[in-house]
């Protein structure tokens, strides 16, 4: 009966259930990746939802947890990005304002720099 009961579950499945912590289960978790971890929730190795699991909850959780980080790491660029485009936005106003201040005076500047260039 042992036998048949063996046979029934997955490698993963029964390997998971004979473990005694969610820390070893996570460690197994993160030494193979999100994606093929994903791949085997989808296909029934953590079990089901319906099943009271814990294993399956303890997988989802972690899931859970990665998509978290990635959207950490999405916002930290973001505002990264956010603090480069006003620096840069910063530096635009003061060129407009110079280039402003110039303008009525360019005739004069340009005949300085003509006259710097001519006498050497």
């Amino acid at each position: 009966m042992a036998e048949k009961k063996e046979a029934e579950c997955s490698e993963v499945r029964c390997r998971f259930q004979t473990m005694r912590t969610p820390t070893d289960l996570i460690k197994e978790l993160e030494q193979q990746g999100e994606k093929t971890v994903r791949g085997k929730l989808l296909k029934g190795d953590y079990g089901h939802p319906e099943s009271g699991n814990i294993i399956y909850g303890h997988v989802k959780d972690w899931l859970s947890s990665m998509e978290s980080e990635r959207a950490e790491a999405r916002a930290e660029e973001s505002l990264s990005n956010s603090r480069k485009a006003l620096r840069i936005s910063k530096w635009a106003i003061g060129i407009a304002v110079i280039a402003t201040l110039l303008s009525p005076r360019i005739d004069i500047i340009i005949a300085w720099f003509q006259g710097m260039f001519q006498r050497k």
